[in-house]
């Protein structure tokens, strides 16, 4: 399954933000959408257009140009990996290619909304507290069981890491550093939608401020 955020100004749509669901979301969307008014601001300066996406090369979490990102397809077949590749295309190896082939395309997000376990911390996920900034937190597609707090709960990724000793439990070691950055998924992968509509929502009305209803409605594809 895939979600899908779309961002709407004058009731026209500007720009979607993609992410796989195995992306728990740490901060506040309005930092991002600063990251993406610099990126624009910033090919915008260069002459280089409104980029197509915007992402740090992983095709799980994405800022898309949603009225022209049919214009992909287009340019995907023009990449010579398409044609004399006969293995099967996936959304990584499509956006890579296009990325490669038309590097102006495409936007950098900033290194905060790009934080995925694949990227340099598979083999030891724990030195993820090294990082001072985290967006969000992707899990990269492992197989978690029915729930992410399944099995033996989040430490299930730092015994998958190589580099990841879950029997370390002294202080500041593996198991402390890991509940400190990747394992904080924990709360807001727990968290009922009563939970999360107040913390997220009511709690931040202003005095004075009417605010506005939100309704969650979940429908299964």
């Amino acid at each position: 399954y895939k979600e899908n955020l779309t961002m709407s100004q004058d009731e026209y749509l500007t720009w979607s933000v993609y992410m796989d669901t195995d992306v728990v979301v740490l901060a506040n969307l309005n930092n991002l959408i600063l990251s993406v008014d610099n990126v624009y601001n910033d090919h915008s300066e260069k002459g280089k257009g409104t980029p197509l996406w915007i992402w740090n090369g992983n095709s799980g979490f994405l800022v898309m140009d949603f009225a022209n990102f049919d214009e992909v397809w287009d340019l995907a077949k023009t990449c010579d990996e398409m044609r004399t590749d006969k293995r099967r295309k996936s959304d990584q190896s499509i956006l890579q290619c296009v990325s490669e082939n038309f590097p102006e395309k495409v936007g950098l997000i900033a290194d905060e909304w790009s934080v995925h376990i694949g990227h340099g911390y598979r083999a030891s996920p724990q030195k993820l507290i090294q990082k001072q900034k985290a967006g969000f937190l992707h899990f990269t597609g492992i197989n978690t069981g029915n729930f992410y707090w399944s099995d033996k709960g989040l430490i299930k990724f730092c015994i998958r890491g190589r580099r990841c000793n879950h029997e370390e439990t002294a202080k500041d070691g593996d198991v402390e550093s890991f509940q400190r950055s990747w394992g904080l998924a924990d709360f807001y992968i727990r968290l009922t939608w009563p939970w999360t509509i107040f913390q997220g929502g009511e709690s931040k009305i202003r005095h004075g401020e009417t605010g506005y209803e939100f309704k969650f409605m979940k429908r299964t594809i």
